[in-house]
């Protein structure tokens, strides 16, 4: 891979336009987070072992001028904020297990909700702007609903797909998750370790608990989704046909987001340090962990 670090750069924000963007903020106690993060850095498997209260974040208006913060301020408040996406002038927020979306022209305000809607991580828009794709992290969950009738359209569970092997960090100790009574019954036979989860919304799984922690979803060119695999590092594209699966790209840290483009993919590769960007058989890293602060 060739690598870049972007510390090497000078900086010449003057040259570059406003940016002005809609952020989601998961929690505004950013001190919270970071215990959180430091103590999960200790065990060999990142996330919560317990499941915690949903936290107060919302959506953020920022305006960055010649490189610099020059106004920010709170437009709504919400918990857990992480999804967010915007088409054809429709708006879309994630609130821990619901969605809100907005028709800026028409003013109108529209709420989805689904039983395994739980700790929503992304949502995006369809080329048309009919549908939307949801990354329902907290029980490694894919759903599609339709815009209109709210209604879901599509699903995919990764626990069904036969990636369902999680493992408790605090213990060292293997898991299976299901959400299939039945399958239950038969772990509990074989003397195996199991999570059933019949209800998302009373039956939490912690971060560090879950099989795949799926943390996005993003479409792909031919109805295939884009898939982030948090725990093992990986990029996925998924059929949403035959529900066959490949490795696109893999080796990361903590990586928070597959993205694809009209000339490849890019993932951020939190923990990495990088932002990595493939091109046909080229593959570019940019180091960002150099930057000050």
């Amino acid at each position: 891979m060739k690598e870049i670090d972007l510390s090497n750069f000078k900086t010449e924000s003057e040259n570059f336009a406003n940016i002005e963007l809609f952020l989601t903020v998961k929690s505004f106690n950013l001190q919270a987070i970071r215990k959180r993060y430091l103590e999960s850095r200790k065990r060999s498997r990142s996330g919560s072992v317990k499941r915690r209260k949903p936290a107060q974040g919302g959506l953020v208006y920022a305006k960055i001028k010649n490189g610099q913060l020059s106004e920010s301020k709170i437009i709504a408040k919400y918990q857990e904020a992480r999804g967010i996406d915007f088409r054809n002038r429709q708006l879309a927020i994630s609130s821990e297990n619901k969605i809100y979306t907005f028709d800026i022209d028409q003013g109108q305000q529209t709420t989805i909700q689904h039983p395994w809607l739980s700790y929503i991580h992304t949502v995006k828009f369809n080329e048309k702007g009919d549908s939307i794709l949801v990354a329902s992290s907290g029980v490694d969950t894919i759903l599609e609903f339709d815009l209109k009738s709210k209604q879901k359209t599509w699903e995919w569970n990764a626990w069904e797909a036969g990636i369902n092997e999680g493992v408790n960090p605090a213990t060292g100790e293997t898991h299976f998750l299901t959400r299939n009574k039945k399958i239950a019954e038969k772990y509990a036979r074989q003397n195996k370790n199991f999570i059933l989860i019949e209800n998302p919304q009373k039956d939490k799984l912690p971060t560090a608990l879950r099989a795949a922690f799926i943390n996005s979803a993003e479409y792909d060119q031919n109805g295939n989704i884009l898939l982030t695999f948090f725990h093992d590092g990986a990029v996925r594209r998924l059929d949403k046909t035959t529900t066959m699966m490949e490795t696109i790209l893999k080796g990361f840290d903590k990586p928070h987001g597959g993205l694809a483009l009209d000339h490849g993919y890019l993932v951020t590769d939190t923990a990495g340090g990088r932002v990595v960007h493939q091109h046909n058989q080229e593959k570019i890293g940019y180091y960002f962990h150099n930057l000050a602060g």
